[in-house]
C-alpha cells in the first residue's frame, strides 16, 4: 500500500498510537495496534516500538492480560485526553486509514465469532463436535454432538461449518412444527 505520508517525527507516531487506541474504544493487542498504525501511514517499526514504550512509560497507554491470555493496550485517562485534544494534528488520511482499519478488524472479528465449531475430548479416545452459531453476538444454534471419535467430530465440524445455514433451517422447521 502506497501511502502520501512518511511519518518519522517521534511526537506524530506517539499521537497515531493514542488516536488508534481512542478510536478504537477497546483494548488492542499489540500485533492489532501494531498493525493498525504501520498500515496506516509509512512508519518505521522499530520507530513505533519506542513510541509504544514512552507512551507506557509516561503512564498515557497502560497494559494488562486479557481473559483471551493474551496483553493488550488501552489508554489511561491522560492518554485519553490527550488523543482528544491533539487529534486534529492528525493527517485527515491516517485518520481515515485507522478508521477503516479498525472497522475491517471488528467487521473480521464479529464473522469469526459467528460461526464456531471445536471438537472436544469426553474421555480418552471419545470425542464430541461443539458447533455454536450467532447472529451479531446473539446465540442463534448452540449443539454438542457426541461424535464417538475424533475423526467422526472432526467431520461434523467440516459438515457444520460448510453447510451451517442449511442445518441450522431444518433444526428450526423440525423443532417448530
Amino acid at each position: 500500500m502506497k501511502h502520501l505520508y512518511k511519518i518519522d517525527d517521534p511526537l506524530e507516531i506517539k499521537l497515531i498510537v493514542l488516536h488508534a487506541l481512542s478510536q478504537a474504544g477497546r483494548p488492542l493487542s499489540k500485533t492489532q495496534l501494531t498493525d493498525l498504525v504501520l498500515s496506516s501511514a509509512e512508519i518505521n517499526y522499530f520507530d513505533l516500538q519506542g513510541a509504544i514504550d514512552f507512551l507506557l512509560d509516561v503512564k498515557e497507554i497502560y497494559t494488562y492480560k486479557s481473559m483471551e491470555e493474551i496483553y493488550v493496550y488501552d489508554l489511561t485517562q491522560e492518554g485519553h485526553a490527550s488523543a482528544q485534544h491533539f487529534a486534529m494534528r492528525i493527517p485527515l488520511e491516517i485518520r481515515d486509514y485507522i478508521a477503516e482499519g479498525l472497522a475491517g478488524m471488528f467487521e473480521a472479528e464479529r464473522q469469526k465469532r459467528e460461526l464456531s465449531v471445536s471438537v472436544l475430548p469426553v474421555s480418552f479416545h471419545t470425542f464430541c463436535a461443539k458447533c455454536e452459531l450467532r447472529d451479531n453476538d446473539i446465540p442463534l444454534l448452540e449443539l454438542t454432538f457426541f461424535a464417538g471419535d475424533r475423526q467422526h467430530a472432526e467431520q461434523v465440524c467440516e459438515t457444520f461449518q460448510a453447510d451451517h445455514a442449511r442445518i441450522y433451517r431444518d433444526i428450526v422447521a423440525l423443532l417448530t412444527h
